[in-house]
């Protein structure tokens, strides 16, 4: 898991559904998951907030944190 730098947002890797989930912290509600590959397994945000780095087993992909895209 990791939070945003505004600590509005955590995203949450599910290393079975091979999503991480958007959490919004004050509500504790969860959003759209995103598909990211097989095997996630750790999670990591720029300090600017806008790109989360998904550790997929000797990979690692990109998410768009503005678009929610991989």
């Amino acid at each position: 898991m990791a939070i945003t730098p505004d600590g509005k947002t955590a995203y949450v890797v599910s290393y079975y559904s091979h999503t991480v989930t958007p959490i919004d912290i004050e509500t504790n509600t969860p959003g759209e998951e995103i598909a990211v590959g097989a095997a996630p397994e750790d999670i990591a945000i720029t300090p600017d907030g806008t790109t989360a780095y998904v550790a997929l087993g000797g990979s690692v992909r990109p998410i768009d944190l503005r678009t929610h895209t991989s």
